[in-house]
């Protein structure tokens, strides 16, 4: 089995596992009990303001004296949104008229819509200095890693092929999370299309654990102990684990989103680009069905035009529009307090460990 000693003493963990950093449903509560256990509670701000972000560090450092991490986007924006107009704004907001129409709730206003630059995101987090950043869609600069390396903060960073592996490696990341395709979420490749990038976790963590020499955290398809001891025999130093830790009371996930990973059994998962313009993995619903995810890059358009419709059928239960992501593993989820979760996979850990050693 692949030695842990490593990623505990480069993060400062008890237990070689880390939280999913699902944007716009982490919550303080979860990213600090978490970490106050002894694994790595992981925050996404990627939606967030600089204020905001400063605020959610802060708040955190205050509950928990044990590391955590911020999770931000490289890339903030798809290259064919590198200037975003209020004609290409409402071109992409009328392909969904019907549905706000269905609905009965107002369609968005290019007015409303905000860009947050990443470059302002990491500035503002940086000056909080958290103890670890984590980084999906790229490699950050050279000047932004440098800052970190000057505060001491542990750098993370996301491959989904060998290759983004070694991009990350060279440019002076910490520690790299290999995720396959299994994973719910976004699929956060940047050297290729996501589309044509489908390893599952356990050959690429293989791959990845050869090919670099840094620590390699596994994600996708783990949601319990047993997960976390097959990527540790496999090569990996740690595992990531988002499912399991969304399903649980402290969440930001809406009680809907919460019902359906606990409960929904055989669920049928689809990866597509509906509901933000980038592809990520969601419950297959009525919408994915009536607008299958384009081959064309619209983020943050996509994302701004359906903000609106995910709040409003989340909120009411409206389960034929209402977005829940979880990853394949979904089915074998038992969980439902942050505290039992992380008990039964350490508990199952030790078990595996006992009998084989």
């Amino acid at each position: 089995m692949s030695s842990i000693s490593t990623i505990n003493n480069l993060l400062g963990l008890k237990y070689p596992i880390v939280q999913g950093p699902f944007g716009g449903l982490s919550t303080v509560e979860l990213v600090s009990t978490v970490s106050n256990f002894g694994a790595l509670g992981s925050y996404g701000a990627h939606y967030d303001s600089p204020d905001k972000i400063a605020e959610i560090i802060s708040a955190i450092s205050e509950r928990t004296s044990n590391p955590f991490a911020i999770n931000l986007w490289v890339s903030d924006r798809d290259t064919i949104n590198s200037s975003i107009s209020e004609e290409a704004f409402n071109s992409e907001c009328s392909q969904l008229l019907p549905i706000f129409e269905l609905m009965d709730i107002e369609p968005p206003r290019f007015e409303d819509s905000a860009h947050i630059h990443f470059e302002d995101q990491v500035e503002a987090a940086l000056s909080q200095r958290p103890p670890i950043l984590s980084f999906i869609y790229g490699v950050p600069d050279t000047a932004i890693l440098e800052e970190c390396r000057r505060n001491n903060i542990v750098t993370i960073g996301t491959a989904t092929t060998v290759d983004e592996a070694v991009a990350l490696e060279e440019a002076g990341l910490d520690a790299i999370v290999a995720t396959g395709f299994e994973a719910g979420g976004h699929r956060p490749a940047f050297l290729d299309k996501p589309e044509a990038i489908m390893i599952g976790t356990f050959s690429l963590i293989q791959q990845v654990s050869r090919a670099v020499s840094v620590p390699v955290i596994a994600a996708g398809g783990i949601v319990d102990g047993n997960g976390v001891n097959a990527a540790l025999l496999l090569g990996a130093q740690g595992a990531q684990i988002g499912t399991a830790f969304l399903a649980c009371n402290e969440s930001g996930a809406s009680e809907y989103q919460k019902e359906v990973i606990r409960h929904h059994k055989n669920i049928k998962t689809v990866l597509s680009r509906s509901y933000t313009g980038r592809l990520c993995r969601y419950v297959e619903n009525g919408f994915l069905k009536m607008l299958p995810g384009r081959a064309l890059d619209s983020y943050p358009l996509r994302y701004w035009v359906t903000r609106s419709l995910r709040a409003h059928a989340n909120s009411n239960d409206v389960t034929s529009v209402a977005s829940v992501s979880c990853g394949q593993s979904v089915d074998m989820v038992k969980h439902d307090n942050v505290h039992s979760l992380l008990k039964s996979i350490v508990d199952e850990m030790s078990e595996f460990k006992s009998t084989s050693g």
